[in-house]
């Protein structure tokens, strides 16, 4: 129950530090790639004054350049490591999305955005394969089920933030180009969190030993050093009875 929960958390935050940054990163990260489809809609409607058809045309490219984009991610992720891989990822993504704010500024434009669809494709197929890879290879042993619940929290707690701020900004009359930079900002909260996790072949090392346990060893042996002290309390007289159940 809650108890369980918060040994859980009391064991990331002090025997596996690097989890809690990752998580932290996909805290952020992951709610401002989530949002980016929500609030680019906006943008393309508002801005380049797109109708519902082209907007249909350029998240098919999106959709259909997310594959490639899976393949690259892999590919760097083997030449590299996945934590490297992500974080090029992010700047990546974030390059784009800073470009498309300047570049897309007009119905007049509207040719341009394919492109750049194709690029957010990219960059959104590397993104979402390359964050579970990590996940599922800095896992420690014995605390998949528990921890995925954790992670799967982490990805949707923010999700509701980008859209508020751009919404917000929108309102108080700020060109909308810099309400879609705001995702910018989540991509680099993020990248800052993965920069304070160990080194790769650290991570793997801690995922084998499972530094988690030590939790419920420390509980398991308070457990075991007390039934030794009943035992040794009951075998301080000339005899002992242990009472077993009898079928008949």
């Amino acid at each position: 129950g809650f108890s369980q929960i918060g040994k859980t958390i009391k064991g990331i935050n002090k025997h596996y530090g690097s989890l809690r940054w990752f998580l932290l990163a996909v805290m952020f990260s992951a709610s401002g790639a989530s949002a980016f489809s929500v609030v680019s809609v906006t943008y393309l409607i508002e801005v380049l004054k797109m109708n519902s058809f082209q907007n249909g045309i350029v998240f098919l490219v999106v959709i259909v350049t997310c594959i490639p984009g899976a393949k690259l991610g892999s590919f760097v992720s083997q030449k590299t490591n996945p934590i490297i891989s992500w974080k090029i990822c992010l700047l990546l993504f974030s390059v784009v999305t800073i470009a498309g704010c300047f570049v897309l500024d007009g119905p007049e434009r509207q040719n341009m955005v394919y492109a750049f669809g194709a690029l957010w494709g990219i960059t959104l197929g590397w993104f979402f394969p390359t964050e579970n890879v990590i996940f599922s290879l800095i896992l420690p042993e014995g605390q998949a089920a528990e921890l995925t619940g954790f992670f799967i929290y982490c990805t949707q707690i923010f999700v509701w933030l980008p859209p508020l701020i751009f919404t917000a900004m929108n309102e108080g009359g700020i060109n909308m180009r810099w309400g879609l930079m705001s995702l910018v900002g989540f991509f680099l909260i993020g990248l800052s969190f993965l920069h304070l996790m160990q080194p790769w072949e650290e991570l793997l090392e801690n995922a084998k030993t499972n530094v988690m346990l030590n939790l419920y060893d420390d509980h398991s042996e308070g457990d075991d050093v007390e039934a030794q002290q009943d035992i040794s309390e009951d075998t301080d007289g000339d005899s002992f009875t242990i009472n077993c159940p009898v079928n008949h």
